[in-house]
């Protein structure tokens, strides 16, 4: 009925299908058994009514999600073009939702299916989804879609940043009024600069994620989304110190450092002493002002909670303490000795430069 039916039974038969799934996730494999996702491709031809495309679509969007297996099967099944195709401005925000989220799950399975993806020409009517005038859960669709594209190759990572895609994320996440497109946005900012090896950060600084990374991390903020905008700070300074020096004027350091209190979960402690450790990896000025907001406490407390936490706050402590005398004599007085002996009577993670450094620190 799927294939052959009139337009309503096509319809009622996608609805079947998603009800099926929904209800109960372990029917995916019978609905694959039997040859629907062929069938389901086809009704996203742009013949379809948008009531049934959008039911093929979101049945395929289940299937992605359920099995790894079957974004390879419903990429080999020729979905891509009409997926690409429902990304156009005259679909109804519900079909595009669908379409997003199945190219999302393709982008996942292989680099074959993303150089596909992109061939097709998802890029820009991605990118242009991530307008705030689209629907919150179309621009984080698409925003987490473009991160994966990003992430398959140098020449697709170049087409993204080309087709405008920071600049829209930086707008998603000033003045976005959802907390998931806020998060979603931070998260894509994030990953970016990762896949693209440092060849990001210069052109993200200049369109200025950073102010607005820095008014997330304000008590109102959900905590996910301060997390993720820890994490894209930290990721865009890391050895550019025109970005640190960005990051700490818009006032990134109080905010973090207050991250560091033992009331604050360790997760979240381990994330804002790596981008700390990002902001004042080079400048002196800068690992003053860390030091002078108070990060010395929390750090020498750090050497007592877990392994991991304990390795960051040696590793913090030697970059605030071993080159700046008066950080030095603060790190010393806050009672670091004892504990630093006993992290490196133990550690084995430690490089050996940081090992000698701790060590002319402690004695």
């Amino acid at each position: 009925m799927i294939s052959t039916g009139t337009a309503d039974e096509k319809e009622k038969a996608a609805k079947t299908c998603t009800h099926l799934l929904s209800c109960n996730p372990d029917n995916e494999r019978g609905i694959v058994a039997l040859g629907a996702i062929p069938r389901l491709v086809l009704l996203l031809s742009s013949s379809s009514p948008p009531s049934v495309q959008e039911h093929a679509a979101w049945t395929l969007a289940l299937l992605a999600k359920s099995n790894p297996d079957n974004p390879q099967v419903i990429a080999t099944a020729g979905a891509v073009p009409p997926v690409v195709a429902l990304l156009s401005t005259s679909t109804p925000a519900s079909v595009q939702l669908q379409a997003v989220t199945i190219l999302t799950f393709l982008a996942m399975s292989s680099a074959d299916t993303t150089s596909a993806i992109a061939a097709e020409g998802a890029i820009s009517p991605l990118v242009a989804l991530l307008s705030t005038s689209n629907p919150d859960n179309v621009q984080g669709q698409a925003a987490v879609t473009l991160s994966y594209l990003a992430a398959s190759s140098a020449e697709i990572s170049n087409a993204v940043i080309a087709a405008g895609t920071i600049p829209a994320l930086v707008t998603m996440l000033s003045i976005s009024t959802s907390p998931s497109g806020q998060l979603l946005a931070a998260r894509a900012l994030g990953n970016l600069p990762c896949c693209l090896y440092g060849r990001i950060h210069q052109k993200a600084a200049a369109v200025g994620p950073i102010p607005p990374s820095v008014a997330c991390l304000s008590p109102g903020t959900p905590e996910n989304v301060q997390v993720e905008a820890v994490k894209t700070l930290g990721y865009l300074a890391a050895n550019y110190p025109d970005i640190q020096e960005k990051a700490a004027a818009a006032g990134a350091i109080a905010p973090l450092v207050a991250w560091l209190s033992p009331s604050t979960r360790y997760s979240m402690q381990e994330v804002a002493a790596r981008t700390l450790g990002h902001l004042a990896r080079i400048d002196p000025d800068i690992q003053f002002k860390v030091a002078s907001a108070g990060v010395i406490p929390f750090l020498v407390a750090m050497l007592s909670t877990s392994t991991e936490l304990q390795v960051r706050a040696a590793q913090r402590l030697v970059y605030f303490a071993y080159s700046i005398p008066d950080v030095q004599r603060k790190v010393v007085a806050a009672g670091v000795i004892p504990p630093l002996l006993a992290l490196l009577s133990t550690s084995s993670v430690l490089s050996v430069q940081e090992l000698a450094s701790v060590q002319e620190l402690a004695l």
